[in-house]
């Protein structure tokens, strides 16, 4: 899971082991995500039509 990966083997510099848990928990559910994008306003950033990142 390349976000759970990402949350905890490269933000784990920047953050707590608390906080990256509570941002990207062992059991997160994608089902969800889309619903809960829609939702919230959120950005998404692009290169060349690839998703790079999103908040």
């Amino acid at each position: 899971m390349p976000f759970y990966q990402t949350v905890h083997e490269i933000n784990r510099r920047d953050y707590s082991h608390n906080q990256c848990l509570a941002w990207s928990p062992e059991d997160i559910y994608f089902r969800d995500w889309e619903k809960l994008c829609a939702s919230r306003y959120t950005f998404v950033a692009e290169i060349e039509d690839a998703i790079v990142g999103f908040g």
